[in-house]
């Protein structure tokens, strides 16, 4: 299975497909992608206590520099954070329930973090039932990417 900013990018887009809201599936896929891309640390507490600020805050100032579309800035910027989107709050969710979820990709693992974001879920306007439909469509998606490599 797939893991890291691929699981994070490929679940979000899977998700995307069950959201109530009518939302960019592959604005929310590359913004996933690019959010594990240039995360350096994972422990975003403590780049702000050492420094002031967290890869989230450069990946959206970089973001906002490179003029990126705001989707993108805006799920940098609160991916940690989801409550604090503004303009794209279900794209943001959408993004954080799959980097919180897509480290393990085992549907199991991935059951057991439910409590932890429901708030999420709900922000997301993604039914939880749709997760072992969306965590299948992300595995069947991820495979016919690498089948493209080879």
């Amino acid at each position: 299975m797939p893991s890291g900013a691929r699981a994070c990018a490929v679940l979000s887009r899977a998700l995307a497909v069950h959201s109530a809201r009518r939302v960019d599936r592959e604005g929310v896929f590359i913004a996933a992608l690019l959010e594990h891309r240039y995360r350096r640390q994972p422990l975003h507490e403590s780049q702000r206590d050492c420094i002031g600020f967290d890869y989230a805050a450069v990946g959206a100032a970089l973001a906002g520099h490179w003029q990126l579309p705001e989707l993108i800035g805006e799920v940098l910027a609160h991916h940690i954070e989801p409550s604090q989107a503004k303009a794209w709050p279900a794209e943001v969710a959408l993004v954080h329930l799959a980097w919180r979820l897509g480290e393990s990709f085992a549907l199991d693992q991935v059951q057991s973090q439910l409590p932890e974001v429901l708030p999420t879920w709900r922000q997301a306007a993604v039914p939880p039932a749709a997760l072992e439909t969306a965590v299948t469509q992300a595995a069947q998606d991820f495979k016919a990417a690498l089948a493209l490599l080879h």
